[in-house]
């Protein structure tokens, strides 16, 4: 990656606050220094057809994880028309022995074409010592998750930014696997169904629709139908994808805020490296301020930008960015145990991925991160704008 630096002015010699929520212009006080408290809860994060979204968080009861009444429709589109089903439903992540957390039991059943088949359960190693557990459904076997790609669910340890806090937590997730079909387009779907009865009450999956390929209405929440079949990562599960750039992958003005972990918080704009040449990759310009975490405070001091240009990976292929390096490069000890795309680095030592979807570049955010559109949310130019505040 190439870099260069930029000269960003104070905002405070703007006397006006580009960042704040709509309606207010008011600069900092005189003789303050912070901003803040800012509002994390109005940035947005990428939602995953199933994530970490599989269960009820209850910390009275001592942080106990209790799995939703419903079930997961996984379909893989290798295998010849019909395609395959399977059904999965997720019941424990405690060891049945010990209770100790880290060990998923679950059940899966196979679609024959006709009916479902009998259920098969299925205890796992403990995925917080013993790493990923990736399974190919309709073999009924496990599979190595960064170098087999025949398998379609995988449960795994990721890191997960909480905007409340805010701090970034361990969170056990399930994931489908990220291979394609040669073109980009991904081949393993999933959709969420509804039940209390387990895996015995689940409709013909040929019925069930596919999710459109839709952006977000909006930059803070990305929701979209979960009970349509999905991709791991649907591009209406963006928070921005492809939205960085104008039609024909021309520059726009959009002013973003990221935060990735508990210290950095960067202001960044994105442009393409050469208009209407997305192989060129993108000019990231950007700005970082040191999080008072505590407080959910950052300084309004000068700060100097700097312009890095961030290379296209090549197609199915994955280029992760992190703003902990000068030329935004993830570290080679955090990309030494990598597979992309199915076994990426450690969430919080990346900001966000950049990678093809389609013949457009697209943007995936780390799950340590999230992010907020100044310009989109309040009419925001220049790297001078400051986070909406609570």
């Amino acid at each position: 990656m190439t870099r260069r630096l930029v000269f960003c002015s104070s905002v405070l010699a703007l006397g006006v606050c580009l960042g704040c929520p709509s309606g207010t212009d008011t600069p900092e006080p005189e003789g303050e220094t912070d901003h803040g408290p800012i509002d994390f809860t109005a940035f947005g994060q990428d939602r995953h057809a199933v994530g970490g979204d599989w269960y009820a968080y209850n910390e009275a009861a001592g942080h106990v994880l209790t799995p939703f009444e419903q079930a997961y429709i996984i379909r893989d589109d290798r295998v010849d028309d019909p395609s395959a089903f399977a059904a999965v439903s997720l019941s424990s992540y405690y060891d049945p022995d010990t209770a100790e957390s880290g060990v998923f039991t679950f059940s899966y059943a196979v679609w024959d074409g006709a009916d479902w088949g009998a259920p098969t359960e299925v205890a796992t190693p403990n995925i917080k010592s013993d790493g990923p557990y990736c399974i190919d459904l309709f073999a009924g076997a496990e599979r190595d998750c960064g170098t087999d790609d025949s398998w379609q669910m995988q449960l795994r340890i990721y890191r997960f930014f909480v905007q409340t806090g805010p701090l970034v937590v361990a969170r056990p997730g399930l994931f489908l696997n990220q291979v394609d079909d040669g073109t980009g387009d991904p081949v393993v779907y999933a959709a969420t169904y509804e039940t209390t009865l387990g895996l015995s009450d689940l409709p013909d999956p040929t019925g069930l629709d596919d999710l459109a390929t839709l952006t977000p209405a909006d930059f803070d929440d990305p929701t979209f139908d979960y009970a349509r079949f999905a991709a791991d990562l649907p591009t209406a599960g963006r928070v921005l994808g492809t939205r960085f750039a104008g039609p024909g992958f021309t520059a726009l003005d959009d002013v973003f805020f990221v935060q990735d972990g508990l210290e950095r918080f960067v202001t960044m704009q994105i442009a393409p490296a050469s208009d209407g040449d997305p192989s060129a990759g993108i000019d990231v310009t950007y700005t970082i301020r040191t999080l008072d975490a505590g407080e959910k405070t950052i300084p309004t001091d000068e700060v100097e930008a700097e312009t890095v240009t961030v290379p296209m990976p090549d197609p199915g292929e994955v280029q992760y960015v992190s703003f902990a390096t000068a030329d935004l490069e993830v570290e080679a000890s955090a990309m030494a145990a990598a597979r992309p795309p199915n076994v990426p680095p450690t969430e919080n030592t990346w900001s966000f991925a950049l990678e093809w979807d389609g013949p457009d570049p697209s943007i995936r955010l780390s799950s340590a991160a999230a992010l907020y559109n100044a310009t989109f949310e309040d009419n925001a130019t220049g790297l001078d704008a400051l986070p909406p505040t609570d």
